[in-house]
């Protein structure tokens, strides 16, 4: 988000102490971070573009907590 946008996810949230937006600010990195490599393990080995999808749709719905099958 911070590249993207470039704001800090701390900016986003209006937290004006500097020393709790750099902890916030860390603590997003690391879950993104965190995010982004285990989806990355997920499709590593599977060979279609399908089955890569649904492993990191699996595998992201399982940071969230989500069921793939939960209706709205």
């Amino acid at each position: 988000m911070a590249q993207t946008f470039s704001v800090r996810p701390s900016e986003v949230l209006g937290v004006v102490d500097e020393v709790v937006a750099f902890f916030v600010d860390r603590a997003v990195f690391y879950f993104g971070t965190s995010v982004e490599a285990d989806v990355e393990q997920a499709e590593k080995s599977r060979k279609t573009e399908g089955a890569k999808q649904l492993a990191r749709t699996v595998r992201m719905n399982s940071w969230l907590q989500m069921s793939h099958y939960r209706s709205v």
